[in-house]
């Protein structure tokens, strides 16, 4: 798995980046994005996962729209949200299973993070929320005869 991790390496232009004894890498990245990554030698797999946002910037709407992203995966391939309890912070997560990689299938599997997790910027501000919550209030414009 090391030579997964400086493939991510690489991918992000850092060099030196290693887990440490518990298997654990975070990544601080443009004095903001946290990304992190946990190996998991058991199940043969990488977790990885980005802060998306606090619960202390989440409106009941913005978190309603996390949670409905997360049971109809919008916009993934299947990135899941989790909630960080003891940090009180939302994270956009995925995981790259290690077994037999394909040569390039981390690469392709971290730009299909990243590129989620620039959706998920884009989905969780409270504007983007307001207009979602808005078009789900608009009435149908389907009349009930064009039902088939």
């Amino acid at each position: 798995m090391t030579e997964l991790l400086q493939e991510l390496a690489q991918f992000i232009g850092i060099q030196n980046i290693a887990f440490d004894a518990q298997g654990f890498c975070a990544l601080q990245l443009e004095d903001k994005f946290i990304f992190m990554i946990r190996r998991d030698d058991e199940r043969q797999r990488l977790v990885m996962a980005a802060e998306i946002a606090t619960m202390a910037t989440l409106s009941g709407e913005l978190l309603a729209a996390a949670l409905s992203f997360n049971f109809n995966k919008i916009a993934t391939s299947g990135s899941w949200i989790a909630l960080d309890r003891k940090r009180e912070t939302l994270f956009l997560a995925d995981e790259f299973f290690t077994a037999t990689p394909e040569p390039g299938a981390f690469t392709k599997c971290l730009e299909n993070f990243f590129q989620h997790y620039l959706a998920c910027q884009g989905i969780f501000t409270q504007e983007a929320v307001e207009a979602l919550m808005k078009k789900e209030e608009q009435p149908s414009s389907i009349e009930p005869d064009q039902i088939a």
